[in-house]
């Protein structure tokens, strides 16, 4: 099995069509979907779709969607994506989920720290970007962790649980990054 990157506690690698039915339960979970921005309910087909499209986009250069696997049991609990890449600008918005039970014991951490890794020294992007919403105080906790910073908000741009939050985004830049990996 190819990995891309390897971590302390996960690897990442590309998606195999033996992940769609973690993914079609993932996809299919409201706690865990609430803080996508596609929500509805996906079908096991609609997933294999999804992961036929990865390849392609990585061929393509135009995104890179990477499964989460657990080291210490190979599981698959989550994913990780580079998207949006701007070849001319040399930036990517980063993205990703982690299956609620792992929720909260650094994966989604270790996850960002990663993508950014790969975003900076094999993709040589300049900046890498980020969005969570106003209810997803996890989200913009572990953006602010890895070093991004919030840049603006997009006022009541996302309705949720009956009404409108504030879209929060976050940036970091390469030099940034660099700073942070000499500390």
């Amino acid at each position: 099995m190819f990995y891309v990157i390897e971590g302390n506690k996960i690897r990442l690698r590309g998606f195999e069509k033996e992940d769609v039915e973690v993914v079609h339960e993932a996809m299919n979970n409201p706690e865990m979907t609430q803080y996508l921005r596609l929500f509805r309910p996906f079908s096991k087909q609609d997933e294999e779709e999804w992961i036929e499209k990865t390849w392609e986009k990585r061929k393509e250069g135009k995104e890179y969607s990477f499964a989460v696997v657990e080291k210490s049991t190979g599981d698959l609990i989550g994913s990780a994506s580079l998207t949006d890449i701007d070849k001319i600008n040399r930036s990517a918005e980063i993205g990703i989920w982690i299956k609620e039970e792992y929720w909260g014991k650094g994966y989604g951490t270790e996850t960002e720290k990663l993508l950014l890794k790969y975003g900076f020294e094999e993709l040589n992007l300049h900046t890498i970007h980020g969005r969570a919403y106003g209810f997803n105080k996890r989200s913009k906790k572990v953006m602010e962790k890895i070093g991004m910073k919030e840049t603006g908000k997009l006022r009541d741009g996302v309705y949720r649980h009956g009404k409108y939050w504030d879209i929060i985004y976050l940036d970091i830049l390469k030099d940034e990054w660099e700073e942070m990996q000499e500390e």
